[in-house]
């Protein structure tokens, strides 16, 4: 694998051109031990850099990881934690729906959907269920967190919505109208909420009352990415 970089020319080139260096990069492919379902397998790169390997079975999407635990789903049924240091397992539990999203953790809760209908919030630290909604039919994206509150892009009947719960104990503090389903996840900077839809728009709602700030026809779906400017254009 070979990878270029361009540096600047030094001062005193006239010639005031990128200067072009190759970088090879040595790639090394690691061989794994057959190891239990569950069981961590604690390895030793070249270096020094240590890490772990743990067959939790299924499609396993991003990780989620907060004060030394790590937390995933395999997909189907079952939602993990491990010890992010070496991998050992702290708690599983079984979901009865199929097909948790991603994981996203406040230090004290863990909220994920599932598939086919249910928005559920879990003690971080035990896996206990504190409680869970049926939203929809579908449920294709994940939820955001912040401030004590849970948002959510479910359907709504033959339309779609955003709703704002709390986490404590699920009671919605608003719903707004939202022209498509948001397949990634609402980004939330300071006391806004920003998506995207299939229906190929961008939303800002204000995060705490569900005002619509702004939307545009943008025909992009993937997930915001907020970038401070000095003017503090968004």
């Amino acid at each position: 694998l070979a990878h270029r970089i361009e540096q600047p020319a030094s001062e005193g080139d006239q010639r005031n051109q990128p200067v072009n260096r190759e970088v090879k990069v040595r790639q090394q492919k690691l061989a794994f031990p057959a190891v239990d379902p569950l069981k961590s397998l604690v390895f030793t790169l070249p270096g020094g850099r240590r890490g772990w390997k743990v067959n939790v079975g299924g499609s396993v999407p991003t990780p989620a990881v907060m004060s030394g635990n790590l937390y995933v789903t395999d997909g189907g049924h079952k939602f993990f934690s491990f010890d992010a240091k070496a991998g050992n397992l702290v708690w599983q539990v079984e979901t009865k729906d199929s097909g948790p999203s991603a994981g996203v953790v406040d230090g004290e809760n863990l909220v994920f959907n599932t598939n086919s209908c249910e928005l559920e919030v879990r003690l971080a630290k035990t896996g206990e269920l504190v409680w869970k909604k049926w939203l929809a039919s579908v449920l294709p994206g994940m939820p955001a967190i912040a401030n004590g509150k849970v948002y959510v892009a479910h359907r709504d009947g033959s339309r779609h919505s955003l709703s704002s719960y709390d986490i404590k104990n699920g009671n919605r503090f608003w719903k707004k109208p939202i022209d498509g389903d948001v397949i990634t996840a609402p980004v939330i900077v300071n006391d806004s909420i920003m998506l995207t839809t299939t229906g190929g728009s961008f939303y800002e709602f204000n995060a705490s009352k569900g005002k619509l700030v702004k939307s545009a026809k943008t025909t992009t779906m993937s997930t915001p990415i907020f970038v401070s400017q000095p003017s503090d254009e968004k």
